[in-house]
């Protein structure tokens, strides 16, 4: 009863800014595929769960945790693109010398996918020894591109699969 009066401001200025949340998309927008023409946000398409979904990190992490995952403080996050094939995202490499967590949003299977990754257990590609690809333009980021079927990273074949610690339903 305490969020009531915030939520109706919240609602008051997006419409305010042309802004309607919460709302269907109508038939013939559906039946062609098209984009609505106003400022409408479908939120039954999954496009728009995808960009919901990259601002609530905390959320999704608290109820990994919630759900008895184990989540170390260095996590990242990351939501499953659009086309439904990979999740990307650039670490920090200095992640790779500490216990650190992947928590990986399955849009499309509505599933929180965990993965663990001990120091040391993953390399970056140096001096010709395969290994994680560095972001382009910057030594400092890892470029990660794990593939949602079989937990691969796209750039450097690193099979992530063997990280997975759980999947958590939501």
């Amino acid at each position: 009863m305490l969020l009531i009066p915030y939520l109706d401001k919240a609602l008051f200025l997006m419409e305010l800014v042309g802004i309607t949340a919460f709302c269907e998309a109508s038939a013939d927008v559906r039946e062609q595929g098209t984009r609505p023409s106003s400022t409408r946000i479908d939120v039954t398409d999954v496009r728009n769960r995808l960009a919901f979904g990259k601002r609530v990190k905390r959320l999704a992490v608290q109820y990994a945790i919630d759900h008895g995952a184990q989540v170390t403080d260095d996590n990242n996050y990351a939501v499953l693109k659009e086309n439904g094939e990979e999740y990307y995202l650039n670490p920090q490499r200095s992640r790779l010398s500490s216990d650190w967590t992947l928590v990986l949003v399955d849009t499309d299977k509505r599933e929180l996918v965990i993965l663990r990754i001990l120091p040391g257990s993953l390399r970056m590609e140096e001096d010709g020894v395969r290994g994680l690809a560095y972001r382009r333009g910057s030594r400092s980021q890892i470029d990660l591109h794990i593939s949602a079927d079989g937990l691969k990273d796209r750039g450097s074949g690193v099979d992530s699969s063997k990280l997975l610690v759980c999947g958590v339903a939501h």
